[in-house]
């Protein structure tokens, strides 16, 4: 079972892809709980903001904890931080296209962007 935290907008996608999606925001905690039937057993942090603290605070061991965030907490609590850079290899970036075209892996697209604008955003 996989459990994403993301806003309300998000939810419906997530679970059409096996996911259980538990909005963030005040009272996450119990949500997670809820949601993992009480044990988690492992946290990926992308985002920082105490992630880490709640992830240990949920139960989670420090080794089974990942943020590419929250260098500190990682610091602080010895969970690891490999996820940030250890995937920057073309060898990687391979595979991943490789899922992408047999349809294995699905990259959503958030938002579209005039080159232009990017280009010479002040004209905008």
């Amino acid at each position: 079972m996989v459990i994403s935290l993301a806003s309300p907008t998000h939810h419906q996608w997530l679970g059409d892809h096996g996911v259980i999606p538990v909005a963030y925001g005040e009272g996450v905690e119990e949500r997670l709980r809820s949601a993992s039937d009480n044990h988690l057993d492992a946290f990926i942090d992308t985002f920082g903001a105490d992630y880490v603290e709640l992830a240990l605070k949920l139960g989670v061991r420090p080794e089974r904890i990942e943020t590419i965030a929250d260098f500190a907490a990682a610091t602080k609590y010895g969970v690891k931080t490999v996820g940030n850079a250890q995937a920057a290899r073309a060898t990687v970036l391979a595979e991943l296209a490789q899922l992408i075209d047999r349809g294995e892996l699905e990259i959503p697209i958030a938002c579209v962007y005039r080159l232009a604008a990017c280009l010479f955003p002040h004209h905008f």
